[in-house]
């Protein structure tokens, strides 16, 4: 039997504020996550260098402030899609060991978050890279 009572009250307060050795565990925890994405995912390593390129491609092409936050927008995303879809597919391979149609249709929703976000990304590197690098190669190839 539900206690409807007590679920109506929501989550537990915390017994104390988060100190900072809370937040400085929390931060740990979150870089772990960052390690176990770039240890476990082969896509991550796709996008780790993907990354590492378009900010070595900002730096040397000196774009502005606003196409910076634009890119660094579009790297967070796509990261934050794919923390999450590698959550979600630990989570659903650990409650449903075998295969189940329906988990197979979850992840694959959630690999398709991971998608449109590299797509998006991918539309904002073509808008601030595709003039710069257009640029270049009519400089390099003119006779």
């Amino acid at each position: 039997m539900i206690n409807h009572e007590r679920d109506s009250q929501g989550p537990h307060p915390r017994r104390r504020p988060l100190g900072l050795r809370d937040r400085l565990s929390s931060a740990g925890y979150a870089l772990k996550g960052i390690a176990v994405l770039v240890r476990t995912q082969p896509n991550a390593w796709i996008e780790l260098t993907a990354s590492v390129g378009v900010v070595t491609g900002g730096l040397g092409f000196g774009i502005s402030a606003v196409e910076w936050c634009l890119v660094a927008l579009s790297i967070s995303l796509v990261w934050a899609a794919e923390a999450i879809n590698t959550a979600f597919e630990f989570l659903a391979d650990t409650a449903v060991p075998h295969r189940h149609p329906m988990i197979g249709h979850a992840k694959d929703a959630a690999a398709a978050g991971v998608l449109l976000a590299v797509l998006g990304a991918l539309a904002v590197g073509l808008i601030v890279f595709g003039p710069r690098f257009q640029a270049l190669a009519a400089g390099l190839f003119a006779c």
